[in-house]
């Protein structure tokens, strides 16, 4: 994961473009477009997003896309900026912990609400400013809240991945396969409950465990330093 330094912008709530099949064309523009392909990809899944299916989405040649969007890569960097806007901003009296706390909550409810948009783009190297403003917000509040340079980037990516992680997992499904022949025994006694898939609870506990280790380390650091 790539970061570079920007201002934070702001975020718009996202909205599905509506599926045309008949009539006149809709007028194109970048944000259409990028409405568009992200309402395909709710709809019919990752496999359906090419450009071709998105002109007929949108009732207009393939080709006539290219004068807003320059290539896949650039769609995908919309669709990114556009899952972003979701993301709520975080206010900058917001203590350290409820700011990762709702970067965590928000990029999982992303998830949920686009599963095979958050799984095409959830590998992408974060640069646009939209994308990066969430980051942004989070690492000030770090600051803020005492952590070293070192110890808020550690924290936020720790956070960011677990959440991320979560999410794809999630989405995958958590339920696993024993065939007859393995010899497994533990997997074996604790078949039913591997069955069922984790509860919200599941996803607080472990991010308040991730929580608690922070403060507990911030806190023994900063007994450390005021013991010197």
């Amino acid at each position: 994961m790539n970061e570079t330094t920007t201002q934070s912008a702001p975020r718009r709530s996202t909205t599905s473009a509506p599926r045309r099949r008949r009539g006149r064309p809709a007028k194109l523009s970048r944000d259409s477009i990028i409405l568009a392909a992200l309402a395909l990809l709710d709809r019919e899944g990752a496999d359906a997003l090419t450009m071709r299916a998105l002109g007929r989405e949108l009732g207009v040649e393939a080709m006539s896309l290219y004068r807003h969007v320059a290539d896949r890569a650039a769609l995908l960097e919309g669709l990114a900026d556009r899952l972003t806007a979701e993301i709520e901003p975080r206010g900058r009296d917001e203590d350290w912990a409820d700011a990762l706390r709702g970067l965590a909550g928000d990029v999982r409810a992303v998830a949920r609400r686009h599963p095979a948009a958050f799984a095409l783009l959830a590998s992408r190297v974060l640069s646009t400013p939209n994308v990066l403003a969430p980051i942004e917000d989070v690492l000030a509040g770090l600051r803020r809240g005492g952590f070293t340079p070192a110890r808020a980037i550690f924290a936020y990516r720790l956070v960011l991945t677990y959440a991320r992680g979560y999410a794809l997992a999630e989405l995958a499904g958590f339920a696993i396969e024993v065939g007859p022949e393995q010899p497994l025994p533990t997997i074996r006694s604790l078949s039913r409950r591997l069955a069922s898939e984790p509860a919200e609870a599941n996803f607080r506990n472990g991010l308040e465990t991730i929580l608690a280790g922070l403060r507990a380390e911030r806190e023994a650091l900063t007994a450390k330093e005021a013991a010197q």
